[in-house]
């Protein structure tokens, strides 16, 4: 669920034990997003604090800081971000 259906856009893989999702906020405006589902994620985003760093390592993905989130919490993304969460999850 999204404050703006069109602004975001979402990818999610699963397999028995796990879960990414991928959040894309198109939009020059924060979005709410609220995701269905319960469990511990961690979260890291590339946005435009934090592209000079990832620009400049190609391993970024693997050193990025990762929060730890409630996914049962709206989650408010920046714009024009690129937001990663991953963990496990109960449907």
């Amino acid at each position: 669920v999204v404050s703006d259906p069109l602004a975001v856009q979402c990818v999610a893989l699963q397999d028995k034990t796990s879960v990414r999702i991928i959040l894309v906020n198109l939009s020059d405006k924060d979005q709410v997003v609220r995701i269905k589902a319960s469990g511990e994620f961690r979260i890291y985003v590339l946005d435009e604090t934090t592209y000079p760093e990832a620009a400049g390592d190609h391993e970024w993905t693997n050193k990025a800081h990762r929060k730890k989130i409630n996914i049962n919490d709206s989650l408010k993304i920046t714009p024009f971000s690129i937001n990663f969460l991953e963990g496990s999850m109960e449907l």
